[in-house]
């Protein structure tokens, strides 16, 4: 019974592997969900049995591969050394850092999610965030609150007014992804900028004090230039 165990979880990974790149190369839709099937080589019922409809598979895989980049930052949460404040940094920068690998991916992404049509992938998106990442970040809220770096009574509640901050930024992320832009760009900067603000204070640490308004400065310059090219003669992502 292991032994059978250790194949279905290996055919599982196997399936997830093949939806990320396929999704990286050519985006969401009933032709990605049938492309997977296929180049996998099941039946379609035993697929559907699964992954009812596109929006299982895409909320099992964004689940899966956020939970393999948790357990990558691991190291950083666990260090006994670093307080909240650093911790959190690093959390932010890692998980910047793994998106900017998978750019092609997370661009496709954004642009499904926030199209109209798409609203049960959105809302299916937001739960695996807010099950991945509430419970973490109100656990180092936690911690700073008992080390005295930040200064709040509600950890979880917190948590969940940052990420709902977050959420916000996403459709203007989605646009300038779709369309570079310098003056959309700068907008997105300038509007993380103010959520980066806010959380400070609902943190009750200094303004910048934090530093997440320059790293997502850095990894939007990183997008930027990625997505236009030098040869495509657009604005300078430099210039931001």
């Amino acid at each position: 019974m292991a032994g059978e165990a250790e194949r279905a979880q290996d055919r599982r990974r196997s399936l997830l592997r093949t939806a990320e790149d396929l999704f990286a190369a050519q985006g969401y839709g009933e032709g990605w969900f049938r492309g997977v099937r296929e180049r996998v080589g099941i039946s379609e019922e035993a697929f559907r049995q699964e992954f009812p409809s596109p929006e299982d598979l895409m909320e099992t895989l964004v689940d899966a591969m956020l939970e393999e980049a948790l357990e990558a930052q691991s190291g950083v949460l666990e260090d006994p050394s670093l307080d909240a404040a650093e911790k959190l940094r690093r959390l932010f920068r890692g998980l910047a850092a793994w998106k900017l690998r998978r750019r092609a991916f997370f661009r496709n992404l954004a642009l499904a999610a926030y199209r109209e049509e798409n609203l049960l992938l959105l809302q299916r998106l937001m739960g695996v965030m807010e099950k991945r990442m509430v419970p973490l970040t109100g656990e180092l809220f936690r911690q700073g609150a008992r080390e005295g770096v930040f200064s709040l009574s509600d950890p979880e509640e917190a948590a969940e007014q940052i990420l709902w901050m977050l959420r916000g930024l996403g459709p203007r992320v989605a646009t300038v992804l779709e369309s570079p832009s310098l003056a959309g760009a700068e907008e997105v900067v300038r509007k993380f900028s103010a959520i980066s603000r806010s959380m400070e204070r609902i943190l009750g640490v200094p303004e910048g004090a934090l530093g997440l308004g320059a790293l997502f400065r850095e990894t939007l310059h990183a997008w930027f230039e990625t997505l236009t090219g030098p040869e495509t003669g657009r604005a300078d992502p430099g210039a931001l």
